[in-house]
């Protein structure tokens, strides 16, 4: 059995804010420039994901079914800020490639056991490296209502939200791509 598919999605979002400060006059120094003070900024973070997979199964035989694939992801992420200063996430304009290729058996044991051990190896264009991802899963059916799982691996996030604290005191939220630098991939 194989499927193919094609799928975009997307993220937009656009703020601003207007900050009106007034400066009390104390006697001692003074760290705002006027007497009345104005902030005006406008934050816009947008991404843009588009994807290509195909996904196969093979059964070997009533007790083994082979799954095995191929996924390629383009990624944009766009975050502008129009604000006085420059900061480390200023107006970033980044785009990536992501290959992947996957094989996970699925094997029934005696006793209503499954094991699915896997392995994908993705490369990630942002960083140019090769991410291997070892997977394995076990379930035990220990009667008809009740079932055990457990899962382990090794999975890598390439993109990330980051919380940001604003001049003005607010908490702002946006997506960058991981580069080795200034985001790590996670």
């Amino acid at each position: 059995f194989s499927s193919v598919m094609v799928g975009a999605s997307g993220y937009a979002n656009t703020a601003g804010n207007r900050t009106s400060i007034t400066r009390l006059t104390t006697g001692g120094e003074e760290y705002l420039p006027d007497s009345q003070n104005v902030f005006l900024m406008h934050n816009r973070n947008e991404l843009t994901d588009k994807s290509f997979s195909i996904r196969n199964a093979y059964t070997v035989n009533s007790y083994n079914q082979l799954h095995f694939g191929f996924l390629y992801r383009n990624t944009e992420i766009l975050y502008y800020k129009d604000a006085d200063k420059m900061y480390v996430y200023d107006n970033k304009l980044n785009r990536s490639g992501m290959a992947s290729v996957y094989a996970q058996d699925r094997i029934s044991l005696p006793g209503n056991m499954l094991l699915k051990p896997g392995i994908r190896a993705t490369w990630f264009g942002g960083t140019g490296k090769v991410y291997t991802e070892p997977r394995l899963a076990v379930q035990a059916d220990l009667s008809e209502n009740l079932s055990v799982r457990l899962a382990t691996g090794r999975y890598y996030q390439f993109i990330s939200q980051v919380q940001s604290l604003q001049e003005t005191g607010y908490t702002r939220s946006f997506w960058v791509m991981a580069n080795d630098s200034v985001n790590p991939v996670l």
